[in-house]
């Protein structure tokens, strides 16, 4: 487990999402005789901070679990993948959603940071077969992530942004509730949560457009479409900021002064000065 952890732990500082996705649980792939995951993560001989950081992961199994784009449905029933001439299902799973590979480190054949895999599909119009190789990021060690590291971020960046994106996060109340998603999620327009949504996008990329200040260390991002679509949000580290919420031109003033009482709350629980 120890080079599993390293690898979750180098992944999430470089910007991975916490989230694993698995065949079967988890928790019961054996690590030992009769010592499962679920043992470790309860075993108090183990470092606290190890078993923190597994127990902070959102865990999927079966691997397209909550996966509901039939188009990567459809290219799984009709592809074939291996690995080393050997059946590699999970490592198509990992191709499909352009994910990150991970194994447990338990054979020479597994310490890569890429493997290359080959893919046998079938036209669904032409009822022919073609095959291709691919190469994807793999992980066995920490060591494969920072090898990795220039393209795991360049492929973040090319993500579009969305409500639980981790480089450009939304301030949540007590409550649960995320006012800038509320208030995307209530536009009736479509073209207009797609522009806004494009905006985000680029400002997550380092791109932060047209803006102003608006006092308390808080900025406004001009969204040029509609009844002047505006963006409120707080810088929280070096080029990363924590989206608060959002209106218009109308509702500007009472926008402003919502944004604040967000900040000031977000500051107060993470004890930011």
């Amino acid at each position: 487990m120890t080079d599993l952890v390293d690898v979750l732990g180098t992944a999430i500082f470089y910007g991975a999402k916490k989230a694993l996705r698995s065949e079967g649980s988890l928790y019961s792939i054996d690590l030992s005789y009769n010592y499962p995951i679920a043992a470790w993560l309860n075993d108090d001989q183990v470092d606290i901070d190890d078993r923190r950081l597994l127990r902070s992961f959102e865990i999927n199994s079966p691997l397209l679990a909550q996966i509901s784009d039939s188009r990567i449905h459809d290219q799984k029933a009709l592809s074939d993948f291996s690995c080393q001439d050997e059946t590699a299902y999970a490592l198509g799973i990992s191709y499909l959603l352009n994910s990150i590979a991970i194994s447990f480190c338990s054979d020479p054949k597994w310490n890569y940071d890429s493997l290359e895999l080959k893919i046998v599909s079938l036209n669904d119009s032409t009822e022919e077969f073609t095959t291709k190789f691919e190469s994807i990021i793999h992980a066995s060690k920490g060591q494969h992530i920072r090898q990795n590291k220039e393209k795991i971020k360049a492929r973040i960046l090319a993500l579009p942004w969305h409500n639980q994106d981790d480089l450009l996060p939304c301030y949540t109340e007590a409550n649960g509730d995320k006012p800038l998603v509320s208030w995307i999620d209530s536009l009736g327009d479509l073209l207009a949560k797609e522009i806004i949504q494009s905006r985000l996008t680029q400002c997550k990329q380092g791109n932060l457009g047209n803006y102003k200040s608006v006092g308390d260390g808080l900025i406004e991002l001009k969204i040029f479409y509609g009844p002047g679509y505006r963006v409120y949000c707080g810088k929280i580290g070096i080029d990363k900021y924590l989206l608060l919420n959002g209106g218009d031109k109308s509702t500007q003033s009472q926008d402003i002064v919502n944004a604040k009482r967000y900040w000031q709350d977000y500051k107060q629980k993470e004890n930011v000065v």
